[in-house]
């Protein structure tokens, strides 16, 4: 996937370049707005920014769910392997504890995630606290031609950022 994010100066623009790159085959579930006014994103019917765009949960959870499972696991092989404390694991326990840890990751991180936002959205903000837009818009590798595309159509549009993800 491909993750484009642009500048734009008001709603207006917004919603033409929504409307535009619908009609390109662009799903409307990917495509998001941040902006100062909600009621105006709302009442246009786009897509606000939720954690998955504003925050790096995403990056968060799978670094912790592989971290859990890796740390839960080698937990688990340590303790089937070397009895301690008189203690005896089960082979079967190295999954409950794998299981475990990933859970544990996964939650751990996922409060990371939530708390430490998007570089993105980071930067833009003193643009989007003037009243401006940005726009996110999750593009396969087919559709990577949608930007040259918006910015011919709308150049009052600005790209912030295209990152793969």
């Amino acid at each position: 996937m491909h993750r484009l994010c642009l500048l734009v100066p008001d709603i207006v623009t917004t919603k033409r370049i929504a409307e535009h790159i619908k009609t390109n085959g662009i799903a409307d579930s990917h495509i998001h707005v941040l902006g100062k006014s909600t009621l105006a994103i709302e009442r246009l019917h786009l897509h606000q920014a939720n954690l998955l765009q504003t925050t790096n949960l995403s990056k968060a959870l799978l670094a912790g769910g592989v971290l859990g499972l890796v740390i839960g696991s080698l937990l688990g092989l340590f303790l089937a392997l070397f009895s301690l404390w008189g203690m005896t694991v089960p082979i079967s326990g190295v999954v409950i504890f794998a299981f475990v840890g990933l859970i544990l990751g996964l939650w751990i991180s996922g409060l990371v995630g939530i708390g430490v936002k998007n570089p993105i959205v980071e930067q833009t903000s003193a643009y989007i606290k003037q009243g401006h837009y940005l726009m996110i818009i999750d593009l396969s590798n087919q559709e990577e031609y949608i930007e040259g595309e918006i910015l011919q159509h709308f150049p009052l549009a600005q790209v912030a950022s295209t990152a793969v993800h």
